[in-house]
């Protein structure tokens, strides 16, 4: 999901809500869902080793704060493709794009207070919001 700006929405405390990317109100099969699982769907590490540094940082100061926070692997979102039909039986069909992460890199650009630094290269560049930034496939994918 994309953070998307409504600041027309006055319901709306956060200065930001979620776009829905994909959405089928009668839901989906199984055989309608895949999922492509590959390192190419992994996060890219920002140029700027500076910034990349502060994962850890991040990381760190949450552990102290936290006892009971520990690493672990999750699914990272890497995107997905949308087949609207066209087959003979002309059913829609869902490819998630998924890599591996962990927590401690989750916590460490999701959560951080720099997050829309891992938005943007260090040449100034906007990437895709998956490329440096790492979007959990728990938090926000729903089957």
């Amino acid at each position: 999901m994309e953070k998307e700006k409504k600041p027309s929405d006055s319901s709306n405390t956060e200065p930001s809500s979620f776009k829905l990317l994909v959405s089928f109100p009668s839901g989906l099969s199984p055989s309608q869902v895949s999922v492509e699982f590959g390192d190419a769907y992994d996060r890219i590490p920002h140029s700027d080793l500076t910034l990349e540094n502060t994962i850890s940082e991040i990381w760190e100061q949450r552990s102290v704060q936290n006892k009971s926070l520990f690493n672990g692997n999750k699914f990272r979102y890497g995107g997905h493709v949308l087949h609207t039909g066209g087959q003979s039986d002309n059913e829609p069909h869902v490819c998630l794009h998924l890599g591996l992460t962990d927590y401690r890199t989750f916590v460490g650009t999701n959560l951080s207070p720099l997050w829309e630094k891992f938005l943007v290269s260090s040449e100034g560049n906007t990437y895709n919001f998956c490329s440096f930034f790492n979007p959990s496939a728990t938090v926000v994918v729903t089957l």
